[in-house]
């Protein structure tokens, strides 16, 4: 579909559509949507198009900013009876929520692996025990994969993972960083009970989306 000549138009329409902006909410603010009902009807294709194409389901209209959570038990039951899927679709979701920054396996991007490698993980762990380690995080860590709390004597703290100490300094990952400190300004350091896997991870994703994820981890054997 071709879009009108000025593109800011298009750009807030859509945004205020899928309620997906990110960006300057000013922008949505002073720009004006000033369209004609067909100019209106091509953007709209225009977007549900590309979302059908990007996420593999149809666009469903929501207000700006909405967000949909749902709670652990609904996303237990759903991840619980989920068969098929599209994996390719799976792979999208599986960045979309951040998940190969801490478990790589994404084709082409590069992510710190703090956690578990997921190569043959369905064929590890029952469906059950994959289910709670995507819906309850931290109801089991192994020791390797605990975060350390990091306590500076000024009252800064970072949680990571060690990577390297010395008689003089610790390194460790933070966020998507490496940081080292010497010894002699470090307070503490404490091993946190927590995975660093946020809770409520796949709250907002729709069943198909979380069906494809499940076909996606299944790919990785």
């Amino acid at each position: 579909t071709k879009l009108p000549p000025n593109w800011e138009a298009p750009l807030v329409l859509g945004s205020q559509l899928t309620g997906s902006w990110r960006g300057n909410a000013n922008i949505l603010k002073d720009t004006k949507v000033d369209m004609s009902r067909a100019e209106r009807t091509g953007v709209m294709q225009h977007w549900a198009a590309w979302y059908k194409a990007e996420f593999g389901q149809a666009l469903v209209l929501q207000q700006a900013g909405a967000v949909q959570f749902r709670d652990d038990a609904a996303l237990h039951t759903i991840l619980m009876q989920t068969k098929g899927g599209d994996a390719k679709f799976g792979m999208k979701v599986y960045e979309k929520v951040g998940c190969h920054a801490c478990h790589g396996k994404l084709p082409g991007k590069k992510g710190r692996i703090f956690g578990p490698d997921l190569t043959g993980v369905t064929l590890r762990m029952t469906r059950e025990e994959l289910v709670d380690a995507l819906i309850y995080p931290s109801k089991f860590v192994p020791e390797r994969f605990k975060a350390l709390l990091f306590e500076t004597k000024s009252g800064e703290a970072f949680t990571g993972f060690m990577t390297q100490k010395t008689a003089d300094s610790v390194t460790f990952t933070y966020n998507e960083d490496t940081r080292r400190l010497p010894v002699n300004e470090i307070h503490r350091i404490r091993p946190q009970p927590m995975s660093l896997m946020p809770p409520k991870l796949l709250s907002t994703l729709s069943d198909k989306e979380l069906t494809d994820l499940v076909a996606y981890l299944h790919s990785l054997n």
